[in-house]
């Protein structure tokens, strides 16, 4: 039977009207602890060349010829939520095998991000571990789960490749706190997809082509005022905060922008 540890954890605590009071530190310790339990044998299902750039990324000494635990030794050193995020996702960038016919699960990536998707759910950190359209493994702040599945996932399942990319590298400067880049890729994200659907040049231009679909669909003009000023609002923010990189933008600005940017998109993808 597939058991979803983490729902059946918050189900108990829920029916015993337990609240967690573990500080920062020690919910950093259990998190790494279950990572390393389960990734203890990871530098054995990455290819040679895999370890070596896992290596470069993190400016540790490698040397050739030598089989060390090069990658778990990290994962063990570590002493922050945001460094261990990045080796995950970096892991997951590589090419993960499994060498173990004998073994009752296949260690293969699949694996690893089954195994780890349930560490998050359990630990309770404020981040998730999402799969993007491209089959990229990212790992993203958690937000709002429901409007992350609403919202965020969708936007990612219907994206084309350039504006996905996009919007995928916001999602990461958010990750990494940068919010004026994520707000960059948020409008490059916007402008590509809009392009692409409505076939215009500008982000101008295709707001003023949704104004005249949605009156053409005969829209309630509330509404259809709603999503124009929404969308100019936008363009104006975009044009004075991020195209120059000179903007004061704080955390729960960027987040913000991620969920408006994600709504709109995916009302035009419905609707116009």
């Amino acid at each position: 039977m597939n058991q979803n540890w983490g729902e059946k954890i918050k189900a108990f605590n829920k029916r015993w009207n337990i609240v967690s009071t573990i500080n920062s530190a020690f919910l950093f310790s259990q998190f790494q602890t279950r990572i390393i339990n389960t990734f203890q044998d990871i530098d054995n299902h990455v290819y040679r060349q895999g370890v070596k750039t896992f290596c470069k990324i993190f400016s540790i000494s490698y040397q050739e010829g030598y089989r060390c635990e090069y990658v778990v030794n990290a994962l063990r050193s570590t002493t922050n939520f945001t460094d261990l995020y990045k080796m995950l996702e970096i892991i997951f960038a590589l090419d993960i095998y499994d060498n173990n016919r004998y073994a009752i699960e296949y260690q293969n990536k699949e694996w690893y991000l089954k195994e780890t998707q349930e560490i998050f759910e359990i630990s309770g950190v404020e981040a998730r571990i999402i799969r993007t359209k491209q089959s990229e493994i990212l790992i993203v702040p958690a937000g709002e789960e429901k409007l992350d599945e609403e919202l965020v996932n969708l936007a990612l399942s219907f994206l084309d490749e350039s504006s996905n990319n996009h919007f995928v590298s916001a999602l990461k400067f958010y990750e990494q706190k940068d919010w004026i880049r994520c707000a960059e890729g948020l409008r490059r994200s916007l402008e590509e997809y809009l392009r692409k659907k409505l076939k215009n040049a500008g982000l101008q231009k295709n707001i003023a082509e949704i104004g005249k679909k949605l009156k053409d669909q005969k829209s309630p003009v509330q509404i259809r005022s709603i999503i124009v000023t929404i969308f100019g609002h936008l363009d104006q923010f975009f044009n004075e905060n991020c195209k120059h990189k000179d903007g004061d933008l704080e955390e729960s600005d960027a987040e913000f922008l991620i969920y408006q940017t994600a709504l709109l998109m995916r009302y035009v993808e419905k609707y116009v």
